[in-house]
């Protein structure tokens, strides 16, 4: 089974790697990562923009290559009352049906939040610059740092495959009223 990803981040890919074998196991799995725009900017604020960002990812990575499945993941920050959530969307495709999932969110300390929001600066900027980390988005991501390990950025990629993938798990529960590909947003 050949999935086609809209990121060459080497986290990502290894959760997307890993949610495919846990619902496909009997399945070989190739994951290939291209690199595509995300239309949204490093940093997408608001779950919109985040879907937006995810969909395109996956929708442009048609573009590259035929595969049997198209994934985007995008990361992005959301506001509730005051706390910002980090959270990751993921959009599946596989030309004909759609899916998508959601990551468990986390909130991102005030400072850091306020750093990337207001100064408009990519979360792993500022927990780089921050930490003395570099490239923290592709070596485990800020939720790695904030857990001490217990829980890196592919995990949280991961659960939003597995979420994403549900419509393929389940078809008769996830029919769609439309037979329609998936049409590009823009």
């Amino acid at each position: 089974m050949l999935i086609v990803a809209g990121t060459s981040n080497p986290t990502k890919l290894a959760g997307i790697k890993q949610a495919f074998k846990d619902f496909f196991p009997n399945s070989e799995i190739e994951v290939v990562g291209v690199s595509v725009d995300n239309r949204v900017g490093p940093q997408p604020l608001g779950i919109e923009s985040i879907y937006v960002g995810a969909r395109c990812r996956a929708l442009n990575s048609m573009k590259s290559m035929k595969g049997d499945f198209y994934v985007g993941v995008e990361a992005g920050l959301v506001n509730i009352d005051g706390f910002w959530i980090d959270v990751h969307v993921a959009y599946i495709t596989d030309g004909r049906a759609e899916g998508i999932g959601l990551s468990m969110g986390f909130e991102v300390p005030q400072p850091i939040a306020r750093a990337a929001v207001y100064e408009e600066t990519e979360l792993d900027q500022v927990v780089d610059s921050l930490f003395g980390t570099r490239d923290i988005g592709s070596h485990g991501g800020v939720i790695k740092i904030l857990t001490k390990g217990r829980v890196d950025r592919s995990d949280l990629v991961r659960q939003a495959v597995l979420m994403g993938l549900l419509p393929w798990v389940n078809p008769q529960l996830y029919k769609r009223s439309t037979d329609e590909a998936p049409q590009a947003l823009f």
